[in-house]
C-alpha cells in the first residue's frame, strides 16, 4: 500500500502525461484523485496549484485567474523556518501556472513549456 504523499505524486505524474498527451477528462480526473491525498503541509500551495491544473484543462479562465492568485500569494508569503527550498519550489509551481495563463488559448503541452511560463519571459 502506498502512502498518501507516494500516491499523490503518482497521480500527479500521470496526469500531467495525460494531460500533454491531449488526454484531458483522464487528466482531470486523475488531478481530481491527485488534489484528495493531501500531502503535506505545503497543501495550501499543492491544492491551489493542482486547481489551476484543473481549471486550464477545463477551460475555466475565471478559476485559472483566482487559482494563480492563491498560488502567487502562498508564494510570496514568508518562508516558515525553512531553507528557501519550499519557497523555490513554490515559485516553479507559480511559473508553471503562469504559463497556463499566458497561453490559455493553446494545448497543455504547448502551455506547459518553457515558451508560455515566465522564466522563459526573464530571461
Amino acid at each position: 500500500v502506498l502512502a498518501s504523499r507516494n500516491r499523490f505524486k503518482l497521480y500527479v505524474n500521470e496526469a500531467r502525461y495525460a494531460a500533454r498527451d491531449g488526454q484531458y477528462e483522464r487528466a482531470i480526473v486523475l488531478f481530481e484523485h491527485a488534489r484528495a491525498q493531501d500531502p503535506d503541509a505545503r497543501a495550501g500551495t499543492i491544492i491551489s496549484y493542482l486547481d489551476a491544473q484543473l481549471a486550464f484543462l477545463r477551460r475555466d479562465r475565471v478559476a485559472l485567474d483566482i487559482a494563480r492568485e492563491r498560488v502567487r500569494a502562498e508564494v510570496m508569503s514568508p518562508p516558515n523556518n525553512d531553507d528557501g527550498l519550499r519557497q523555490l519550489a513554490g515559485q516553479l509551481l507559480l511559473n508553471q501556472v503562469d504559463g497556463f495563463v499566458r497561453c490559455f488559448d493553446r494545448t497543455y503541452l504547448e502551455a506547459d513549456t518553457n515558451a508560455c511560463n515566465s522564466m522563459a519571459r526573464a530571461r
